[in-house]
């Protein structure tokens, strides 16, 4: 009788082993696979811009996915990007490279891993009848905030025509750039800062360009440089110090989604992200994907004589109040290693 119980024990035992052996089986090779569990990572955007467009054509070609990510974007005003990097509301923030450098200043330690842009996006469109620099005298300037990119942009536009910028024209802070033609058309604004659709649309509405930053010669004069590293992402030192693989993961999607963009067309790009900008009706996601993709890095990289000219904009913006070393504020390590990885 034992020696019946314990056989029918074995056979009920190789049946359960069986069955198991079965069931993995079928989880590694079936339709139902579970997935790997994807970490989860905000990034927090001062706007949502195509000018950071690497950036989210990571997560509209599924790269961020592959590398094990689940990102998510969030506008954060003013300040809160700041702080949700801190808080860690946020692990990644996508801003502009002066806006780190003040940051610095006040004792905030972040690094920026990558830039999507390699030259200056602006150009100075102005009204019909207005053909120069010298016409402005007296009048009035769309230039964004006190303390912004465009806002230095166009103390440097003034200026190298010969203007005061704080006693020859009056520089309005309009924040939102979809006011900007309207104010232009009623005549509220005799120019601004300008790119991708905007720009178009300030020219059919008979605009000037006085100083266009896609001409090299320009641009070199303008700001001192051929290059121009403005848009960036930035992480604090405190997360790269705890979380160094998902900033090399979060680094390998964008640079993946760069060398994709080298090779599609801005309808192709406009297909991709579409569903992160649906206020870009029309034809306007790819006309602003035409003009900024000129401007777009390929690389990703800093350079010197980039921060050298970032350093200078933002003493004239009044946003730093001396230079600040580029080390302090560039982590390139981690792109390095994505160059490595990914290029053929």
């Amino acid at each position: 009788m034992k020696k019946k119980a314990i056989t029918l024990l074995l056979v009920l035992g190789m049946l359960v082993f069986v069955g198991c052996a079965k069931n993995t089986t079928q989880n590694v090779t079936g339709n139902n696979v579970e997935k790997p569990k994807l970490q989860k990572i905000v990034v927090a955007e001062a706007a949502r811009g195509e000018l950071w467009g690497p950036t989210y054509l990571a997560k509209g070609l599924g790269y961020f996915e592959e590398e094990g990510l689940d990102v998510s974007f969030v506008t954060f005003h003013g300040a809160s990007l700041t702080s949700g990097l801190i808080n860690g509301d946020a692990q990644f923030g996508l801003l502009g490279y002066e806006m780190v450098l003040k940051l610095d200043e006040k004792g905030i330690k972040t690094k920026m891993l990558y830039s999507t842009t390699s030259k200056f996006p602006y150009s100075l469109v102005a009204n019909s009848g207005i053909t120069s620099i010298a016409d402005l005298k007296g009048k009035k300037i769309s230039a964004a905030g006190v303390g912004t990119s465009p806002y230095a942009f166009v103390r440097l536009a003034v200026k190298s025509g010969g203007l005061d910028p704080d006693k020859d024209v009056t520089l309005v802070g309009i924040t939102s750039t979809s006011s900007i033609l309207p104010a232009a058309q009623k005549g509220e604004v005799n120019a601004s800062y300008a790119w991708g659709s905007l720009k178009i649309q300030l020219l059919k509405n008979g605009g000037n360009v006085l100083i266009d930053m896609d001409d090299p010669a320009v641009h070199q004069r303008i700001v001192g440089t051929p290059n121009y590293n403005m848009y960036v992402a930035q992480v604090t030192d405190k997360y790269i110090k705890e979380n160094p693989e998902n900033v090399q993961k979060f680094v390998n999607a964008v640079y993946k989604a760069m060398l994709w963009q080298q090779n599609h067309t801005p309808q192709e790009i406009a297909d991709k992200i579409s569903t992160l900008f649906p206020e870009r009706t029309g034809n306007v996601l790819v006309e602003n994907l035409t003009e900024i993709k000129k401007v777009y890095s390929k690389d990703g990289y800093f350079t010197k004589d980039a921060h050298d000219a970032a350093v200078r904009l933002s003493i004239e913006a009044n946003m730093i109040t001396k230079p600040i070393p580029m080390e302090n504020v560039v982590d390139d390590s981690f792109l390095k290693k994505a160059h490595a990885k990914l290029d053929k």
